[in-house]
């Protein structure tokens, strides 16, 4: 039977980096906790652990590389209480959750995103207060760095892979870029002239950063030569979903409301893109390979193309679900299998390798998918709904899911 999970919505969903472990956050204030063995290996009695956090919500969650400790972020939302001092994020053990943990105010509002520098052992937090703050990992108690320039609450963050640039991303049509390494250097602020920004990312080399938003232009900047203009590259006159550098190139996709995919195979110049088209209902969720092969946007009619990259004028694998829109995908990292979950709560198995297969069929969840993930051996699935349920596959065992992980709440 289910298990009874948190009272209230799930905002955040983390996978520890050696798969043992899964942590789900909620606006009831509580995280849980799962160890996954006990329940893939079928020992009797396993149950989550439910986390009293300090916070009014659990708004973010961060595994340490090792597995060895869970960060859990967040704090009383300002449209709840306006004078609620649980802000801050609190460390747990996870192989001794009853230890109570280290627990530390830090910010004046609820901290929405986190992240962990481990080459320069640093805990970077954004949050509602407008605020970046960085601390050392070896003394949390104080922040190192307080970053301020956002004249709205920031919504996410990103490091490059050396952890020397953070950049920030909030409400007010602008990301910001720091060096964390000089943190006393001007910020960059890389501002649309119109609409709301809706995807930044970064090409591998740190060379480009491009943001995209409702005005349905992606602007690149030159990272050496931030002081000119970014190049302008125009689609359709719709807002963008999403973007995604490829692979160690400096080949740029953009995807559009407008049903199709823009790709550009080089930015030193400002050249026309090629528009990958096919979809006749707006795109509802998209998935770039690990090695940046094959680009998979599903639609509003349960059409899904999967784009060689390596030949983009191709034509495509063209997959059809009859159960609704694609509102979740994941491809595992040998890109030997496709997850696709619709809004009716179904997931569908499509074989890479044997494209005239037909899907095989989980019936899942009651409401809508709106989250999949495979883990790094592509050996376990895990898919949220609008249910409020997390369930775990085993990829070996498709026959029903190890665990079901249910919300009781109405929320």
């Amino acid at each position: 039977p289910p298990l009874f999970a948190h009272a209230g919505q799930i905002r955040a969903v983390s996978l520890s980096p050696d798969g043992n472990w899964l942590a789900t956050g909620s606006d009831d204030g509580t995280a849980m906790v799962w160890y996954l063995p006990t329940f893939t290996q079928g020992i009797e009695g396993g149950q989550p652990v439910q986390l009293q956090t300090m916070h009014g919500a659990v708004f973010s969650l961060a595994f340490s590389p090792d597995s060895r400790q869970l960060f859990t972020g967040g704090g009383t939302p300002p449209w709840v209480s306006e004078n609620a001092k649980d802000h801050g994020f609190q460390v747990w053990e996870t192989y001794n959750l009853s230890k109570p943990p280290e627990s530390y105010l830090s910010h004046n509002g609820p901290v929405t995103a986190m992240y962990l520098n481990i080459g320069d052992e640093q805990l970077v937090t954004a949050s509602w207060d407008k605020t970046v703050q960085v601390r050392e990992l070896d003394d949390l108690s104080k922040a190192g760095l307080t970053l301020r320039s956002h004249d709205e609450f920031v919504s996410d963050i990103a490091l490059d892979p050396n952890g020397h640039f953070l950049v920030s991303v909030s409400g007010e049509r602008s990301a910001h870029l720091w060096d964390v390494v000089s943190p006393h250097s001007a910020v960059q602020v890389l501002r649309q002239p119109r609409g709301w920004i809706n995807g930044v990312t970064a090409s591998k080399d740190l060379q480009w950063l491009a943001a995209g938003g409702d005005d349905g232009v992606v602007y690149v900047w030159d990272r050496f030569d931030l002081e000119i203009q970014p190049l302008r590259l125009s689609t359709a006159a719709e807002p963008l979903i999403d973007l995604f550098f490829v692979g160690d190139e400096d080949e740029l996709i953009a995807i559009s409301q407008d049903n199709h995919v823009y790709y550009w195979a080089e930015l030193g110049e400002a050249e026309e893109a090629l528009v990958l088209r096919g979809h006749e209902g707006a795109i509802e969720s998209s998935v770039l390979s690990e090695n940046g092969r094959y680009l998979v946007p599903g639609d509003v009619h349960g059409e899904i193309r999967v784009w060689d990259l390596t030949s983009p004028e191709s034509v495509p694998i063209v997959y059809r679900s009859q159960d609704g829109s694609i509102n979740a995908l994941a491809l595992t990292d040998d890109n030997h299998t496709l997850a696709s979950g619709t809004e009716s709560g179904t997931i569908h198995l499509w074989d890479l390798r044997n494209v005239s297969n037909r899907a095989r069929i989980l019936a899942s969840h009651a409401a809508a998918i709106t989250t999949l993930d495979f883990d790094s051996m592509g050996q376990q699935l895990v898919s949220a709904g609008e249910d409020n349920s997390v369930q775990l596959w085993e990829t070996a065992n498709l026959r029903r899911p190890t665990q079901i992980w249910q919300d009781h709440s109405d929320g």
